[in-house]
């Protein structure tokens, strides 16, 4: 409904929509001045100073019921179900990044304080102190990504994310001086943080909410064995040499193939099929 009045006319149709007997309207009955984008150009118009006050008490009211035009114009992102993602390299690509994280984590947690005290000769208060140190830095890369939120591309701090969880590996294994258990615990608990989160919400991202909970399913079956595989890994390389250097040197390794995974995981296009239906 479109009005185009002025002067006091304007401002007597103003006064008559909102204080007449019915005060029951729907967005497409209310005058124009009361919606936010009016309520400014009703006030310089409506010579009544109880009517403005009213106008612009009633914005914010209005804000909450969008016209229908407004909402006509907005894209409509197509949701992928689970048999469509799994047709998407995306979702390969997530699942085998996210897959390599895991191996990493896990491996740290099962075996980070036996290797800092067998292999490196600390103490274990000294490694549960490296321990409660990354654990700060985990909660600090949770807090560090919530103000991040959407202003930069997940799929590109993830990829970061497995780098800085490479190198602090590396900084664990091949430890000569404390400071290289700090920056261990940092990078590692800072990515491991950052990236956590991120790995449900570049999924909702990619293939929209509909069919999340099924997408995130298959893909925790795919998970599963880097959950499993890093522990075993880094264990059975270390019974073999006597360490774990070369386990975890292995496990750095691939976390870098994770960053290759996390970097070309771009958002997948739309199936044929949802193209024709739109067009």
């Amino acid at each position: 409904m479109h009005i185009s009045l002025e002067g006091n006319e304007y401002a007597d149709q103003c006064s008559q929509r909102l204080t007449g007997p019915d005060h029951h309207f729907t967005a497409d009955q209310l005058p124009p001045c009361i919606h936010p984008q009016h309520a400014r150009r009703c006030a310089s118009q409506c010579p009544s100073p109880d009517l403005i006050h009213r106008t612009l008490w009633l914005a914010p009211i209005a804000s909450n019921t969008p016209l229908q035009e407004d909402n006509s114009k907005q894209p409509i992102a197509h949701e992928f179900t689970a048999k469509e993602a799994l047709r998407t390299q995306a979702f390969w690509m997530l699942a085998i990044g996210h897959g390599l994280a895991l191996l990493v984590v896990t491996a740290v947690n099962v075996h980070a304080i036996t290797h800092m005290k067998e292999g490196l000769g600390y103490s274990v208060s000294e490694a549960g102190l490296v321990i409660m140190l990354m654990t700060v830095g985990q909660m600090g890369g949770v807090l560090l990504g919530a103000s991040m939120g959407d202003r930069y591309d997940k799929r590109v701090v993830a990829a970061l994310c497995m780098v800085s969880h490479m190198v602090g590996l590396l900084c664990l294994t091949y430890a000569s001086h404390v400071a290289m258990m700090w920056a261990f615990a940092l990078l590692h608990g800072v990515a491991w943080g950052l990236r956590g989160p991120y790995m449900q919400a570049i999924r909702a991202d990619y293939f929209g909410t509909r069919w999340l909970g099924r997408i995130m399913g298959i893909s925790t079956v795919l998970l599963a064995f880097g959950q499993m595989g890093g522990p075993l890994i880094a264990g059975m390389l270390a019974d073999w040499q006597g360490d774990y250097r070369l386990g975890f040197s292995t496990l750095a390794l691939l976390a870098a193939l994770g960053s290759v995974a996390f970097w070309v995981a771009r958002p997948p296009t739309r199936p044929k099929a949802a193209r024709k239906a739109a067009n």
